[in-house]
């Protein structure tokens, strides 16, 4: 039997104000690594608890996760990970020189992928 582990996190219940759905900013703002480390976490926790069930994480993009999973590997737990080119590659097109490389012009965020492509610094070690 397969099944799908989705890093979406639950509501908080938190007020304010709307975030600028047209900033890339706000985009990354409403992914952040650590939704994709805690769901990460979760599943080698599973992966302890249930050892005969092969695991699979699909598109990391978070190399903040890596520590997990590099234990989990060592500790013996049935886990294979991928990533995709996006994430190796796209960031690539982004500015250095005027912007930071998380953070693509806003008047292109129709080439924004989900989970956001993070940082350069995270790049080689995925």
């Amino acid at each position: 039997m397969d099944a799908v582990v989705s890093a979406a996190p639950s509501k908080d219940g938190s007020e304010g104000a709307a975030p600028d759905a047209t900033l890339y900013s706000s985009f990354l703002a409403s992914r952040p690594d650590a939704y994709e480390t805690t769901a990460i976490e979760l599943i080698v926790q599973l992966g302890r608890e249930f050892p005969s069930v092969p695991l699979h994480i699909v598109h990391l993009s978070s190399a903040e996760a890596l520590p997990t999973i590099r234990q989990a590997k060592l500790d013996g737990v049935n886990l294979t990970v991928e990533t995709c080119y996006h994430y190796l590659w796209c960031i690539n097109f982004i500015d250095s020189r005027t912007r930071s490389p998380a953070d693509p012009p806003d008047e292109h965020l129709f080439f924004s992928v989900s989970k956001p492509s993070r940082s350069l610094t995270g790049t080689p070690s995925l």
